[in-house]
């Protein structure tokens, strides 16, 4: 039987343990992939996206799977809202 000190100090350690599970991950190999980390890093929801965007938020989705890429108007926007530079995100879609 877990105590509460013991069981705080377990999560503590799963908590520390993800933290650096994340700071570890491969570099993103898509734009999908690299929107979706971006965002969640912002931490902002894809509809907050999709309302800095001025898009709909299945538009969002589909760029997080890599089901449509966005045109650069789109790419300039998405670069805003994400606060990185859109050559950065041109970069993945000229792969």
């Amino acid at each position: 039987k877990l105590h509460t000190g013991q069981l705080l100090s377990n999560v503590a350690k799963s908590s520390t343990q993800m933290s650096h599970d994340l700071l570890t991950l491969p570099a993103p190999r898509t734009l999908g992939e690299f929107i979706k980390r971006r965002r969640q890093k912002l931490d902002i929801t894809k509809l907050e996206l999709a309302n800095l965007m001025k898009v709909s938020y299945s538009c969002v989705a589909h760029y997080e799977a890599n089901a449509r890429v966005p045109q650069l108007p789109k790419l300039k926007k998405l670069g805003r809202a994400l606060k990185v530079d859109v050559k950065t995100l041109v970069e993945f879609v000229v792969k």
